[in-house]
């Protein structure tokens, strides 16, 4: 018995190398005519189609059979057939019978015997058009194969279906690396794996992750405390002194604190706000109005008992353009009482328009009142559109199911304008130095850090943390962290910088890399396309409500980000020391995590008024709008011991 069966074995398998040597042969033929046809080179064909070769298991190492997806006639087709062959089960073995009987008919999985071929048929592509098991299998081999990542992206927890997408998975596997050993330009890090030839050795480094990786810190008591006193003084019953509006600048989250500032100095001067416009931005060419981004019924009627708002339809008709408005220049940081020298300006008749730039135009430290009015309109008036809200709560949704309920969500600037605005040294070519210094010029920018004491050398930008770190830094210090390959990381960012030489640095280490764009639904990528502004919204909505948001460089974003993760409970934050990197590559793994770890509190409470630099309310809200119950621990950077962060207590 044991002898027949070896050689039914042998007969097997040497029907299989048959096989496979003219499958291999159809494929290669089949590529050059259809490559012919399309403009694809041959020798792309070769190495896409030696990669599906390889990932499909042509020549299993034991009893590996396929029960569907002969060689097509296409090939296309024979090599989407092959791939979707090992389907189906933990053995890599296709049996559609068994997938219809536990889950039913599936229209998102086209079976080979089913598929599209003809170039008619594909709109031209020369493709099938629906199947995701090409990129099931890339996933698989790329992150360990488990049956539960399998099925989360057949059921469309990921990226969007599409055959360019499918196909960018083999594509990228097989790609050939650039002379520096880095992916070319034509690797899409958002929609492809890393190339099997490209190597970071950071990628291993022993992942050492302390029990509290996912943990919540201690909010030690805080809690909201914005409420209007007792004693509040209504809006007066004969009405406002007139009208005033603000142009806004910069990016979302930007403007959205400068909405913040309108609303505290129309109260300052008993005036009726005027909603501003959303900047119009001649890069992005976005004309979303206000109202497509932020619920404006809402604001209102938050804020109703302490300033009158109104849209510009509903000013009286000879006051709705603005070029028909009075011009006033605002005051950086300005107090109260400079602003109350407008007073005589304002007129029913007229608006009183602060132009640009209206950025912190109030002191970062106002009256009790008038602090705590700031707090209710930035982290309870201002809530973005309900549209913005379930397409930022779906793609949550999603991020969750690839990681398990939980994730990190990474805020990277590493924009081609943060390089440039940084002049640090990451060992760009005299060409790309010579456009960013052409980025430079045409923006007017000169270095943050000039005119500093003591910083003149690339080594005192970076321990001054002037540089923003790059991605691949971004990963080993969140590896530091404790953070493994297998954590699902949301990514919001612009357009990475030279993204195929760092994204390829950091997807090394954390394949599991996610951007909104892959987690929209059709119809949300359609509504979205082009709108800068919702896109942000987006982004900025994750970023608060994520498990554990991670931080990389200062800015308005960033203030809006952990002002509300603060309010909302001090959820989980992660912050690069950018003046530590420097060095440390130097000392051991060990020493290197430890220091790191020492840096970071986690977004635990702390006291804005006590810190060294200057802190907007919008980015802490303690102790201004929250209150802590009568003998708890003080905020960490007000305690005398500092070794481990939020952990350290000190008695009142």
């Amino acid at each position: 018995m044991t002898a027949a069966w070896d050689g039914e074995r042998r007969y097997t398998r040497a029907w299989y190398l048959m096989l496979a040597a003219t499958a291999s042969f159809l494929l290669l033929t089949g590529g050059f005519i259809w490559g012919r046809i399309s403009g694809v080179s041959t020798l792309q064909l070769i190495q896409t189609q030696v990669r599906v070769i390889h990932q499909t298991g042509v020549l299993p190492e034991d009893d590996f059979h396929f029960k569907r997806g002969s060689l097509g006639s296409s090939t296309q087709e024979s090599a989407v057939g092959r791939a979707a062959s090992t389907v189906g089960g933990s053995e890599g073995v296709f049996d559609r019978d068994k997938i219809v009987a536990e889950q039913g008919e599936r229209e998102d999985i086209l079976w080979p015997s089913d598929r599209k071929t003809s170039q008619e048929e594909s709109g031209g592509k020369g493709w099938v058009e629906k199947s995701e098991t090409v990129k099931y299998l890339a996933n698989r081999e790329l992150e360990g194969g488990s049956a539960r990542e399998t099925e989360s992206l057949r059921e469309g927890n990921g990226i969007s279906i599409g055959a360019e997408t499918e196909n960018s998975w083999i594509q990228g596997r097989g790609m050939v690396l650039g002379a520096d050993g880095f992916p070319t330009a034509e690797w899409k890090w958002e929609t492809m794996p890393v190339p099997e030839g490209f190597h970071n050795p950071d990628a291993e480094l022993p992942v050492n992750s302390p029990p509290d990786l996912w943990d919540i810190p201690p909010d030690e008591g805080w809690r909201a405390c914005d409420e209007r006193p007792g004693d509040h003084i209504g809006l007066p019953e004969g009405g406002s002194q007139g009208y005033i509006s603000a142009e806004l600048d910069g990016g979302l989250c930007q403007q959205i604190l400068e909405m913040c500032d309108a609303v505290a100095l129309a109260r300052i001067l008993n005036a009726t706000l005027v909603l501003p416009d959303l900047k119009y931005d001649l890069f992005w060419k976005d004309s979303t109005r206000m109202s497509e981004v932020i619920d404006v019924d809402y604001f209102r009627k938050t804020l109703e008992a302490d300033v009158r708002i109104v849209t510009r339809e509903e000013l009286p008709a000879g006051l709705q353009e603005k070029d028909t408005w009075q011009v006033a220049k605002k005051t950086y940081l300005g107090t109260p009482e400079e602003y109350r020298s407008f007073a005589p300006l304002l007129s029913p008749a007229n608006v009183l328009f602060f132009r640009y730039p209206f950025f912190e135009p109030l002191a970062h430290q106002l009256t009790p009142r008038l602090d705590k009015l700031r707090c209710r309109t930035k982290y309870r008036a201002l809530r973005f559109a309900p549209d913005v809200l379930a397409v930022g709560d779906r793609v949550m949704s999603r991020m969750r199911a690839e990681g398990d309920g939980r994730f990190l969500a990474l805020h990277l600037r590493f924009e081609e304008d943060r390089v440039a605005a940084s002049w640090c040294d990451y060992g760009q070519t005299p060409e790309e130095e010579a456009r960013l210094e052409r980025i430079r010029g045409e923006r007017d920018w000169r270095p943050a850090w000039q005119g500093i004491a003591n910083v003149t050398t690339e080594e005192q930008k970076w321990a001054g943390g002037w540089c923003p770190a790059s991605p691949g830094m971004v990963a080993k210090w969140l590896r530091a962290l404790g953070y493994g390959p297998e954590t699902a990381v949301y990514i919001a960012a612009g357009e990475v910088w030279k993204s195929h030489v760092h994204m390829a640095s950091f997807k090394a280490l954390f394949p599991r890399v996610f951007t909104k764009e892959a987690l929209f639904t059709p119809e949300d990528a359609t509504w979205l396309k082009g709108k800068s502004n919702l896109l942000a919204a987006v982004d900025a909505h994750v970023m608060v409500n994520a498990p554990v948001a991670a931080i990389t460089l200062w800015g308005q974003m960033t203030w809006y980000v952990v002002g509300h993760r603060a309010w909302l409970g001090h959820k989980k934050r992660v912050t690069i020391p950018l003046w530590r990197l420097p060095g440390l590559d130097d000392e051991g793994w060990e020493s290197y995590q430890s220091e790191l770890r020492k840096w970071d509190f986690y977004g635990a409470p702390r006291n804005r008024t006590a810190e060294p630099f200057a802190v907007p309310i919008y980015g802490n809200p303690v102790p201004n709008c929250m209150c802590q119950p009568e003998g708890g621990p003080l905020p960490f950077n007000s305690r005398t011991c500092k070794s481990d962060a939020y952990k350290c207590v000190d008695e009142r």
